[in-house]
């Protein structure tokens, strides 16, 4: 993947994931500061950046189901 497509990658990670969720009520955990949460928002896009548009929309749906995350499943 070259710089474009990891920018690219990064906005649509941001536009289809990072922003729905924030809308739907993710906050920053208390213990982590506002930079801190930044960081690993920005690290999040980094990462998630080849996944496409359809499996982003996929993934902000499947977490906003699990609001709490997937505590003591295991």
């Amino acid at each position: 993947m070259d710089a474009r497509e990891q920018a690219e990658g990064e906005k649509r990670v941001r536009d289809l994931l990072v922003e729905p969720l924030l809308r739907r009520g993710l906050v920053k955990p208390g213990a982590m500061t506002k930079a801190q949460f930044e960081e690993m928002l920005a690290d999040l896009a980094k990462r998630l950046a080849y996944m496409s548009g359809p499996n982003l929309a996929a993934l902000e749906e499947m977490a906003a189901a699990q609001p709490g995350g997937n505590q003591g499943s295991e």
